[in-house]
């Protein structure tokens, strides 16, 4: 199982899952990582970003920060990102089945309560996953059990997202 996290320009690291040593950090409710998670959690669902993705995860994260009031310039973005990043990737490859992924978007769901976070969350998880063209079944099925958690309309919200033509 391999997963590709590209930043800038040709930059590529490449994460492979070994399984045993790997962690999932946990993050405080309703968090700008916890937010980040879930968008992500979407992105990677699929096992992999495409190279449209892969340029938006650190815009993404930085707009998170932004909105919840919580971005330093002085911080290093990029490091955070890749941190969270490789905690996703790590728990998703740790999955050994379709039913353990579910338990993990549910346990990520639970620790984001607040509905405008919850929303900022699934726009996240739109700018990532639709930046290639199109959102592909296995990313709006890990959406889905997100709003369905969330006890969100995945169709409305998906309408919401909608970018005018």
């Amino acid at each position: 199982f391999r997963v590709n996290f590209c930043y800038r320009a040709g930059t590529c690291r490449h994460f492979i899952n070994m399984g045993a040593a790997m962690r999932d950090s946990d993050y405080d409710d309703n968090s700008s990582q916890a937010v980040f998670r879930v968008a992500l959690a979407v992105a990677f669902s699929d096992d992999l970003l495409d190279h449209e993705e892969q340029a938006k995860v650190e815009d993404v994260y930085r707009n998170i920060l932004v909105r919840m009031d919580e971005y330093d310039e002085d911080g290093d973005l990029e490091e955070e990102t890749e941190s969270i990043a490789q905690d996703v990737m790590n728990a998703l490859a740790d999955a050994e089945s379709e039913s353990e992924r579910q338990e993990l978007y549910e346990e990520w769901g639970e620790v984001i309560v607040d509905p405008d976070l919850q929303e900022i969350a699934l726009a996240a998880a739109v700018l990532i996953a639709g930046e290639d063209a199109d959102i592909d079944p296995v990313e709006s099925a890990c959406m889905a059990a997100f709003c369905e958690h969330w006890g969100l309309d995945f169709e409305d919200m998906l309408a919401s997202f909608a970018r005018p033509d």
